[in-house]
């Protein structure tokens, strides 16, 4: 169970990532900033209760859905035009 939880949470920390590069590029780090305190605000409102309540398997749940909600915020915050039809050339 534990290394699963641990499984699916490495491709989210890896998209985190990615999604944080890409708004740093465009120079939007505000949506960072929020995803970053949401998930923490989550984490420490739900750490206590989830780890006194089901142990190991409580704290990695945790982790996990603090991590999802982080990916959420960050995909919600990508910018839309950040990409061009495919077939067209963009000239700047």
């Amino acid at each position: 169970l534990v290394l699963r939880g641990f499984a699916l949470l490495y491709p989210c920390l890896f998209a985190i990532a990615l999604l944080g590069i890409r708004l740093r590029t465009h120079e939007r780090t505000r949506p960072i900033f929020v995803a970053q305190v949401l998930g923490a605000s989550v984490s420490l409102i739900a750490a206590s209760s989830m780890v006194e309540v089901f142990g190991l398997p409580g704290a990695l749940t945790g982790i996990v859905v603090q991590q999802v909600l982080v990916l959420l915020v960050l995909l919600y915050a990508q910018p839309s035009s950040a990409r061009a039809p495919v077939g067209t050339a963009q000239v700047t």
